[in-house]
């Protein structure tokens, strides 16, 4: 319910600034910049508040930090200025962002279930029954096509902290690796089946025993 009162009051404030732009005529590249952003920032404010998918994870991590940064530039004016009323409007303007640079960080982490069509939840719960009793999940897929040959690795492990995906890509004997961490194991299917050639049912479960 907060969140919700701090977006109508972020939303007024966003839309007398745009209005008072408007009316006084100052629609120079900076402003129309500023427009452009605080538009942003307020879609992605409502896009978590009603749960609702807008756009991707990634971009939203990259307006968080655009957020971040324009808050530090007007921290950076409030401490250097000497004018009483730009320090405590400046001030006010970064206490003001701060549940918003919250919101966005929340917003793009890429394993909320909002980021997840039914198919790759479903493929999650799949994964979650196989990695039951488990240490483990692997598959290797070859193919070959115009003297090419492309070998992809996936490994799943799983953690206190959540899970572990490490991924191979070997291209004519070029290998590139990638790690990446998930608390969702529908997102671990959907970034396994997005960047590799191996789908979920690829993948069998391995019991790794302990060294004697």
């Amino acid at each position: 319910m907060a969140l919700k009162i701090y977006g109508i009051i972020y939303l007024a404030f966003t839309a007398f600034y745009i209005q008072d732009l408007l009316v006084t005529g100052q629609l120079n590249l900076v402003y129309i910049l500023s427009i452009l952003f605080s538009t942003m920032y307020v879609i992605g404010l409502w896009g978590y508040i009603f749960r609702k998918a807008i756009f991707t994870a990634g971009i939203w991590l990259r307006i968080f930090y655009l957020a971040c940064f324009g808050t530090s530039l007007l921290l950076i004016k409030a401490t250097i200025t000497e004018n009483n009323i730009v320090m405590y409007t400046s001030l006010f303007g970064v206490l003001f962002s701060v549940p918003l640079i919250v919101v966005l960080y929340k917003y793009s982490n890429k394993d909320l279930p909002l980021w997840l069509s039914e198919d790759f939840i479903n493929k999650g719960e799949v994964l979650s029954e196989m990695l039951s009793g488990m240490d483990e999940l692997t598959a290797t897929k070859e193919t070959e096509s115009n003297d090419s040959i492309r070998i992809n690795t996936v490994k799943v492990t799983q953690n206190d902290k959540g899970f572990l995906v490490q991924l191979s890509k070997e291209k004519n004997g070029t290998r590139e690796e990638y790690s990446e961490k998930f608390d969702n194991l529908g997102a671990v299917a959907k970034y396994i089946e997005n960047y590799s050639m191996i789908k979920t049912n690829d993948l069998e479960p391995v019991s790794v025993q302990p060294n004697e």
